[in-house]
């Protein structure tokens, strides 16, 4: 497998111009607390593809909060006799006033991010995955930190 070669742009708007004048979505290629890389990809004469990527930094004080909101969601499922776990790192949107079951959400997030990294390979899917448990990823004073089962 040979590495495609990418480009970085220094904003997301660069990167969303580019993607509208060569028809390709811009998507979510990594996410930690601290940023999220996006990315679009173009297919080119010859079979090669070329890739263009973003870094967003954020400031620090939104990346503490984003950091006090990860959770880590343990799911598993069954394929045949064998039984399948996946572990997702989620940051759920919370800034809604509507959210009130963030722990609920980043359960959701986890099984849609799993089903869409691991169907083909072992069959997962929103259907047939349960939650084991969603911690919050870092401790946080006055939060309860595991919650299992649903």
């Amino acid at each position: 497998m040979t590495a495609i070669p990418a480009h970085a742009f220094s904003s997301r708007a660069e990167l969303g111009a580019w993607a509208r004048r060569h028809g390709a979505a811009v998507t979510v290629a990594d996410e930690t607390c601290d940023y999220i890389i996006y990315q679009a990809e173009i297919a080119l004469p010859g079979g090669r593809r070329q890739r263009c990527i973003c870094r967003e930094t954020f400031p620090p004080h939104i990346a503490l909060k984003r950091r006090n909101s990860t959770y880590t969601v343990s799911l598993s499922h069954q394929e045949g006799s064998a039984v399948c776990h996946h572990v997702e790192n989620v940051v759920p949107e919370t800034s809604s006033p509507s959210m009130s079951a963030p722990v609920h959400l980043a359960g959701l997030v986890a099984a849609a991010r799993t089903e869409e990294k691991h169907r083909r390979r072992c069959g997962a899917s929103i259907e047939s995955l349960t939650v084991v448990s969603v911690a919050r990823t870092y401790g946080v004073p006055d939060h309860p930190t595991d919650w299992t089962g649903w």
